[in-house]
């Protein structure tokens, strides 16, 4: 149901696996896999080791890891060999074969015959389940642009699947933040899984837990397999207790949203005698579940404990008997936003921050949220679409969007301006869609945001009641100044104001459905400051509002959590749900789950560490310390 799996070097020998070649150390090292809960290991082909300057293997190292190979088949444990190993924990170590750029035509051709030698070495291990094409290729070597990156994973993938067409392959690199590896260029790729490598670093806890099933969701909502390849962080820097209760909701929020796997980074802390193998990355020395004696970290019990709840879900068959609810709300993220590798660009930053954002507030409201990449709004069917603290979108998204509203659907804009960005527009279809018209004079920028931006709504819309008001703020996260665009209506109907009197949101019945538009950039806004009080009365009318899209949309949801900070989702099933309640922040709440109609029947807990302190009626009580979970069976 969900591989649960760790990236592999030994406990002592680290890198210096294949020159010692220690099969009793790895042998006992894959019993404590074992034992820690995981069912698949991901190992890597150092390829230093592993080829001499002609392209030659090296049959010792082969016929090593063919041993190795018996040893998991014994255990059960599954193996995903990762064949063109040059980068690994921070730098390059080698590749005696290379002797120009990874891209040019020498190179590819021996890299080709390298991989058909590997994996017809490798084909007939009993344990390997799946391929991983590298280790992070692009930071061997910079791709010089997409169209060279995809050529050249595009054409090893393909000597891959030549010779191994039943296991499925995964690329095994910084997917989307290579440029050629967003959701549209990977349909060119012969994979067959995306494989995320997840370090992602924010002082908001809840953002920051969230942002794996964020990203996971992209993909998820092309219909692709994702597996997040990498997960973790160093106990050099970082507290080993809250690693512990990062890794608890970030796999219980995977599992929740329909992700298919996650690997640890990593299986042990490296060994201070191999620190030269380090010299220049200290922090790479400290990413193990055990500790370089081989004592347990906390996270280790966390993988116990989740690897236990995987046997129970698999007997209650979740995706047999229950299956996740339908995503149902499309966050868009545009084009351009996937235009930076590494998105050292602040502006590209803040584009994928703002959808962030709006994915954190619709599952605030425990909608059934997915991100989704601009060029395939086209042919989607979802009921709500939110294009948030938008900058751009394409004329054929808008003339897209147009038909889904008239169709039923319920758009959601907000609008984010930038000084260098004055001359363009969001839009073409302000009239026919929104039902406003520009304000703003001509040739200016806008108004600048400074200080507390206060929207109070003037008439009610869903559960905002009239006279509720929102402050947001702008932040300092993003050195990015955002300004007011400004619009009046013509069709639409002004639900909410500036203290000026200008229309902040409006709203416009389109067909059967309705266009919402906000001059004000609430997610970009949200994203610019470190850290957001999402219990704030301040941002109460917000979420009121992300609900009251998903009501006017005409989404179902069953459940739904009593505290923006607990993540929601469930699976259905003919007799009942089993609900994931996960609180991504580091506070000790009580939390109340509610269900929209019908009275609870029966609660049990299925798992997580939560407390279930009784329910009533339609009323579920949760005693939720710091980031903790609890998994229910509901009828």
């Amino acid at each position: 149901m969900f591989v649960l799996g760790v990236n592999y070097w030994p406990r002592r020998s680290s890198l210096d696996m294949y020159r010692e070649m220690n099969l009793d150390e790895v042998g006992q090292d894959l019993e404590e896999v074992k034992n820690l809960g995981f069912n698949a290991v991901r190992m890597f082909v150092l390829l230093r080791d592993f080829v001499d300057e002609n392209g030659d293997l090296d049959e010792r190292r082969i016929e090593f890891l063919k041993k190795v190979d018996e040893k998991a088949a014994q255990l059960g444990l599954a193996l995903y060999p990762t064949l063109l190993t040059i980068h690994m924990s921070g730098r390059n170590w080698g590749c005696p074969f290379i002797k120009r750029s990874l891209y040019s035509l020498e190179s590819l051709d021996v890299m080709q015959v390298v991989l058909a030698k590997l994996v017809n070495e490798l084909k007939n291990l009993r344990s390997v389940k799946g391929w991983v094409l590298c280790n992070e290729l692009s930071l061997v070597e910079e791709p010089p642009s997409a169209e060279s990156y995809r050529a050249l994973v595009r054409s090893l993938a393909l000597v891959v699947k030549a010779l191994d067409e039943s296991r499925p392959l995964g690329l095994g690199d910084l997917i989307p933040f290579v440029p050629g590896t967003d959701p549209e260029s990977l349909n060119t790729l012969p994979i067959d899984f995306v494989d995320l490598h997840v370090y992602n670093y924010d002082n908001d806890e809840v953002r920051q837990s969230l942002f794996p099933s964020a990203l996971a969701s992209l993909f998820l909502a092309e219909g692709k397999t994702v597996i997040v390849e990498e997960l973790g962080c160093s106990s050099a820097l970082f507290d080993e207790e809250s690693r512990a209760r990062f890794v608890n909701v970030v796999l219980h929020s995977l599992l929740s949203n329909g992700v298919s796997g996650a690997f640890v980074w990593c299986f042990a802390d490296y060994p201070p005698e191999k620190e030269h193998l380090f010299e220049d990355h200290p922090h790479e020395l400290r990413f193990g579940v055990l500790r370089e004696d081989g004592s347990p970290k906390p996270v280790a019990s966390i993988i116990r404990s989740f690897s236990q709840l995987l046997d129970l879900l698999e007997k209650e068959g979740v995706d047999r008997k229950y299956v996740l609810r339908p995503r149902e709300v499309a966050v868009v993220l545009p084009k351009r936003a996937l235009k930076s590798a590494g998105f050292r660009d602040p502006k590209e930053c803040l584009e994928l921050s703002a959808a962030l954002e709006s994915y954190v507030l619709f599952k605030g409201v425990s909608a059934p949220a997915t991100l989704i990449y601009e060029p395939h709004v086209l042919g989607s069917n979802y009921k709500l679409y939110a294009l948030p603290s938008l900058r751009i979108a394409s004329v054929y998204t808008w003339r897209y969007l147009k038909s889904r509203t008239m169709e039923g659907a319920v758009v959601y804009a907000s609008i984010a301006r930038l000084r260098e960005e004055a001359h363009g527009a969001p839009s073409h279809v302000w009239e026919e869609l929104f039902g406003v018209r520009p304000r703003l004079r001509a040739c200016s920028i806008g108004k600048a945001m400074e200080g507390p931006l206060i929207v109070e709504f003037v008439e009610g819309f869903g559960s905002v009641k009239r006279g509720d008001r929102i402050r947001v703020r702008s932040g300092r996260r993003f050195d990015i100044e955002l300004f007011l665009w400004e619009a009046e209506p013509v069709n639409a109907r002004v639900i909410a104001t500036l203290p000026n009197g200008s229309p902040a949101i409006l709203l416009n019945n389109v067909g059967r459905g309705s266009a919402i538009l906000s001059l004000i950039p609430f997610e970009a806004l949200l994203a610019t400051n470190d850290v957001v009080d999402r219990s704030s009365g301040d941002l109460f009318p917000l979420y009121e509002l992300y609900r009251s899209l998903a009501t006017l949309a005409g989404i179902s949801i069953r459940f739904e959590s009593g505290d923006p900070r607990v993540e929601l989702e469930y699976f259905e099933g003919r007799k009942g749900w089993i609900l994931f309640v996960i609180n991504h922040s580091y506070a000790d709440l009580e939390n109340v789950v509610v269900r929209s109609s019908d009275k609870i029947r029966n609660v049990d807990k299925l798992g997580g560490d939560a407390s279930l302190v009784g329910f009533k009626d339609s009323e579920i009580e949760l005693r939720m310390p710091s980031r903790s979970v609890a998994v229910l069976k509901v009828s």
